[in-house]
């Protein structure tokens, strides 16, 4: 890894892990507690395209970042156990959607580009999508990056649960909403 790979990667690391303390503590914050949500960072989606992402039967929290922000995290739990993590991001920054998901700090598992977005990677437990983007006249990326975090082997029968289809049908889903909730034109 070249020294300004390191350093990219380092600042990346920094900025999530800053990211993710501010979002809990953020004062605009919005905490739930319901069955499955049909709305997701004000993103509407279809109940039975999340319900494969979470586990079933269960009640669950989430966490919303909540709007105006640059980064909008959303983060579902099973009692204290998190189960899906959503990240809508608007970045003058330029992406690479495989540079990215590689970082050690998404968790993906077995990425493979695919076509969605104008560039996208898709894993066996989330995705990594990113989208041109207009935002107050200025051209940006808007970042989506899912992953489900799949601890619970009672709820996931097994250990590392391949969800590719489901992702995908989710990502579909969520992207178009997730850039428009985002401020994103293209």
């Amino acid at each position: 890894m070249t020294r300004a790979a390191r350093t990219k990667a380092v600042a990346r690391t920094a900025l999530v892990g800053a990211l993710l303390i501010l979002t809990a503590c953020g004062s605009s914050s919005k905490s739930h507690e319901s069955t499955i949500p049909e709305s997701l960072c004000d993103v509407k989606v279809d109940p039975d395209l999340v319900k494969p992402l979470l586990t079933t039967g269960e009640k669950f929290r989430y966490f919303d970042s909540g709007g105006g922000q640059a980064v909008r995290l959303c983060q579902f739990y099973v009692g204290s156990e998190e189960i899906l993590d959503i990240s809508n991001t608007r970045s003058l920054a330029k992406h690479d959607a495989m540079s990215d998901a590689r970082m050690s700090i998404y968790g993906l598992e077995n990425i493979e580009r695919a076509s969605i977005g104008d560039d996208g990677v898709l894993a066996d437990n989330g995705a990594y999508i990113v989208n041109g983007c207009t935002y107050q006249g200025k051209k940006m990326s808007y970042v989506l990056y899912f992953r489900v975090l799949q601890t619970r082997e009672d709820s996931f029968p097994a250990k590392h649960v391949k969800l590719r289809p489901e992702v995908l049908r989710f990502a579909k889903a969520y992207l178009p909403g997730g850039a428009k909730v985002m401020g994103c034109t293209t």
